[in-house]
C-alpha cells in the first residue's frame, strides 16, 4: 500500500499533472491499480482509448472506465496552463487525424507509379524520334509536330501523348547540338519527367 502511494506521488510529481483515484474520490488500491495498468493496453491501439476521453463527459479513458477510476489534477491549472494544454491537445489530435490522410496522398499508389513509368517510357520514344528527325534533317527539333510526323502516325502519336502526359507544361527544346524534353506524368501529383540527349 505504501508502495502504491509512492507511485501515485511520483505520477503526480512526474509531470503527468494528475492522480488516478476511484470514482468515490479514494485511492484505487492495489487490485484496481493493476486492472487499470493492464487495461491501459486496451487504450493504446491508435490511441482510441485516449481519444475517447475527449468525448466522455468526465474525460475518462477506456482504461479508467474498465478500472472504475478517473484522473484528478494534482493541483489546479492556471488559465495559461489550461490554454496551453488545450492547444497542445488540439494540435496532437489534428496531427493524428491529418497525418494518415497526408501520408495516403503523399505515398504513390500503384496507378501513380505506373503512370510515371509510362511517361518515362514515352520520353524514350520521343528521344528516339529526336534521333530519327536529326538523321533526316541534320538537327534536333523543338517542335512536337515534327516528332509527330516522324512517328509515322500523327493521330496515334497525339492520342498516346494525351494518355501519357499532362498537356500543361510539356516542353521540347533543341539547340547547341542537343535537346531536352520535359513533361508531367498523369499521376495524382503530375510528377515532372525529363529526358535529354544526346
Amino acid at each position: 500500500q505504501a508502495l502504491h502511494a509512492q507511485a501515485e506521488e511520483a505520477l503526480a510529481e512526474g509531470g503527468a499533472g494528475g492522480v488516478p483515484q476511484g470514482l468515490d474520490g479514494g485511492r484505487l488500491g492495489l487490485g484496481r491499480s493493476l486492472v487499470r495498468a493492464a487495461a491501459y493496453l486496451v487504450s493504446l491501439p491508435l490511441n482510441l482509448g485516449f481519444l475517447w476521453s475527449l468525448l466522455h463527459p468526465d474525460s475518462r479513458t477506456w482504461h479508467d472506465l474498465i478500472a472504475g477510476s478517473r484522473v484528478v489534477e494534482a493541483r489546479p491549472k492556471s488559465q495559461g496552463e489550461a490554454l496551453l494544454a488545450a492547444v497542445l491537445s488540439f494540435t496532437a489530435l489534428t496531427a493524428l487525424v491529418l497525418f494518415p490522410l497526408w501520408a495516403a496522398f503523399a505515398r504513390p499508389t500503384p496507378h501513380d507509379l505506373d503512370a510515371i513509368r509510362k511517361a518515362q517510357e514515352g520520353l524514350k520514344v520521343l528521344s528516339a524520334g529526336q534521333e530519327a528527325y536529326k538523321a533526316e534533317h541534320g538537327r534536333y527539333t523543338s517542335k512536337l509536330s515534327d516528332l509527330a510526323s516522324v512517328s509515322g502516325d500523327v493521330g496515334a502519336f497525339k492520342e498516346a501523348m494525351g494518355e501519357l502526359f499532362d498537356p500543361d507544361g510539356f516542353v521540347v527544346e533543341a539547340g547547341g547540338g542537343g535537346y531536352v524534353i520535359r513533361g508531367r506524368a498523369r499521376d495524382r501529383k503530375r510528377t515532372a519527367v525529363e529526358i535529354s540527349g544526346p
